[in-house]
């Protein structure tokens, strides 16, 4: 058992590995379509993170218009994934501005 205390003495690297084993014991009893789910949702949070970056460097940052691509794309392919999982079943609607 790790005791914070103030974050004094934090072993983030343990911590890390704690988190991680505990993510895995919680996915191994998990469906495919709830392990798909949940990627999803973790990388809505990454995208959400990437928009706010790019809104805050006024669009003009190339590495943080990269870093937005790049999670655009992970989405979806999670979207992809949930989809071939019968999920959901998109339509094809032209979005306008």
């Amino acid at each position: 058992m790790v005791k914070i205390t103030n974050g004094v003495g934090v072993n983030r690297t343990l911590l890390r590995s704690i988190i991680d084993a505990k993510t895995v014991r919680i996915s191994i009893g998990m469906k495919k379509h709830e392990k798909a789910l949940v990627k999803l949702m973790e990388e809505c949070g990454e995208l959400t993170q990437a928009c706010s970056k790019v809104i805050k460097t006024k669009c003009s940052d190339p590495v943080q218009l990269d870093r937005l691509q790049d999670e655009v794309n992970d989405v979806l392919k999670y979207i992809d994934k949930i989809e071939e999982l019968g999920l959901i079943h998109r339509k094809n609607e032209n979005i306008s501005s």
